[in-house]
């Protein structure tokens, strides 16, 4: 079961974590590298990289993690796989696709390496819950997914034209609620169970993840225009505030859905232990 591969590491939100990010990073590189330089090339090239990654990536991790753990090379054998998809998509030489694809998917497992060897290596503190497991983890994407899903829906239910159109609308914001929860919330869950030990530190966590995600919403137009940090609204987008807002809400009701989850876990953990049988929380 991928939940006892899992508990028997430390930092696993963080080992997640890297996978979508390193192929994000990489693919966008690449990308850039065969396409020119553009705010399009990269950001589609990072997009494709994470889904991919999340797709393909954490797979391959949780079966090296069973089967061949202390192999690196598997890392680099699941880069050259990843690749290998991302190349049929290229129409060019087939010489040239081979040699971007070898490229690519060595740089992906030895980003792969790097990354997982400097994680291994951070020390475990006296609040880290080293018996996270497999449901723990996966709550985080399932819960910003259904958070954000279902925020929209709520807000915009009135303008839509019908129960086809809504689904599709849930279908598409879980699985990019998914997808930002994988690259924000998992390093957030991480810090959230080192530092802190209150009962609502997933609602914390829900809250300063939502507005990470805002400021990087936000940042192009202060980049693009610096003075916007100096004149305030005068420069900003229109509904800016009222933006965060929405933000903080779906951040809110993300760390809601986590932590009733995570009881829902724990509960049934505890009833197992009190049967004599292994949980898988």
């Amino acid at each position: 079961m991928p939940g006892n591969t899992l508990e028997k590491r430390l930092h696993n939100e963080l080992r997640l974590f890297v996978i979508p990010l390193c192929g994000g990073v990489v693919y966008a590189a690449v990308k850039v590298m065969v396409y020119g330089f553009s705010d399009a090339v990269l950001f589609s090239g990072f997009l494709f990289g994470c889904i991919l990654s999340a797709v393909l990536g954490i797979p391959f991790l949780l079966l090296g993690d069973r089967r061949c753990p202390e192999s690196r090379l598997r890392h680099v054998l699941s880069g050259l796989i990843q690749s290998l998809m991302v190349s049929l998509s290229y129409r060019g030489p087939l010489w040239q696709t081979l040699l971007i694809s070898f490229v690519g998917g060595v740089a992906l497992g030895g980003l792969y390496t790097l990354a997982l060897g400097a994680i291994e290596k951070i020390p475990a503190s006296n609040q880290d819950r080293a018996t996270r497991g497999w449901g723990a983890i996966v709550a985080i994407p399932l819960s910003g997914g259904l958070a954000l899903g279902t925020v929209a829906v709520i807000a915009t239910i009135s303008q839509s034209s019908g129960l086809l159109s809504i689904v599709s609308m849930f279908f598409m914001l879980f699985l990019i609620g998914g997808l930002i929860s994988m690259l924000v919330s998992w390093p957030m869950l991480w810090l959230v169970e080192r530092f802190l030990t209150t009962r609502l530190r997933y609602l914390i966590g829900g809250v300063m993840s939502s507005f990470f995600v805002w400021l990087l919403s936000v940042a192009p137009v202060f980049l693009a225009k610096p003075q916007a940090l100096l004149k305030g609204a005068e420069l900003s987008p229109r509904g800016f505030w009222p933006g965060l807002i929405v933000y903080l809400v779906i951040g809110l009701v993300a760390g809601a859905v986590y932590t009733a989850i995570i009881g829902f876990l724990a509960r049934r953990g505890r009833r197992n232990d009190s049967r004599g049988k292994p949980a898988s929380n």
